[in-house]
């Protein structure tokens, strides 16, 4: 199962191979009945894992969450066995994820503070970055931005020191929002432009979204609508091409904000409703808020 996941793509990874994605969804049902069966607690939590990692790759943040919760639930003792914090770190990370994704952002701050805790112990230190640049994302929006800044930095030295092209790009573009959120502008755009020079090196379709997104904000900030207006149709260009929906309702917000910031009252309500229009079809309790917001 966790292999057919893997073929299927993952949040990280992509696009999502929707057959494959079937197959790995059936799969995990299987599994997760065969090791009830016999039973075997550790495999339960393991599978549990997976299917979560599976459900959020699809977009389907609240049984994501579910099926992570319960995996954590789920007791698992093998005498100090690796593999064991390792699936409960998958877990958190996903736990985390996924509430971002449903709007609890202090929620998903605690998930992933625990899941850094067992990648810490783990020595996993791939995924300690990256659940470190998820946590700049929720230290920012709850005004946490000291916070912030230390775990943006720590992600990108984390990518550097092990070579993980893939991470570079995360670590420096959380690290230019952060700096873009503190008011140094000047140095913002400085690793925006190092972020698309990398993302030109290492394509990364979620970070260019990301970083297309938070320039635009930074433009708009800035007083340049029309600048803002263009990172964020490519901002919803890569999240479309990445198979987001919320990151697509999310870019049409920003695009429908812009516009009122250029006086296009009609373009600007014409953006809000298609992204409360997804927002409701997908559950995505962030963007409908924030499309109602607009239309309000």
């Amino acid at each position: 199962a966790n292999d057919l996941r893997r073929s299927a793509g993952s949040f990280e990874a992509g696009d999502i191979d929707q057959a494959a994605a079937k197959r790995a969804a059936e799969t995990y049902r299987d599994a997760l009945a065969a090791w009830q069966a016999v039973p075997d607690s550790c495999e339960v939590r393991r599978t549990l894992s997976g299917r979560a990692r599976l459900l959020f790759a699809l977009g389907d943040y609240a049984r994501a969450q579910e099926s992570a919760r319960t995996a954590l639930e789920t007791a698992c003792d093998r005498g100090g066995d690796p593999s064991v914090s390792a699936y409960a770190a998958e877990a958190e990370r996903t736990l985390g994820a996924s509430l971002a994704y449903l709007g609890d952002r202090l929620g998903a701050i605690a998930a992933q503070r625990r899941a850094l805790s067992l990648y810490r112990r783990t020595g996993d230190e791939r995924f300690q970055g990256v659940v470190l640049g998820n946590l700049v994302s929720n230290y920012a929006e709850t005004g946490q931005k000291g916070k912030a800044f230390d775990a943006a930095t720590e992600a990108l030295k984390l990518a550097q020191a092990t070579g993980d092209g893939p991470g570079v790009v995360f670590g420096r573009e959380r690290l230019a929002s952060v700096l873009m959120g503190r008011g140094e502008y000047s140095r913002a755009l400085d690793v925006f432009a190092q972020t698309f020079d990398d993302l030109r090196r290492t394509p990364y379709p979620m970070v260019e979204n990301m970083a297309w997104s938070d320039l635009g904000n930074l433009y708009r900030e800035l007083g340049e609508s029309e600048q803002a207006l263009s990172a964020y149709r490519k901002s919803e260009a890569a999240a479309a091409a990445n198979k987001e929906p919320p990151a697509v309702a999310e870019a049409l917000v920003n695009q429908g904000d812009a516009a009122l910031d250029a006086g296009r009252i009609d373009a600007a309500a014409g953006l809000y409703e298609q992204a409360l229009h997804l927002g409701s079809a997908g559950g995505f309790a962030r963007e409908q808020a924030h499309g109602l917001r607009g239309l309000g």
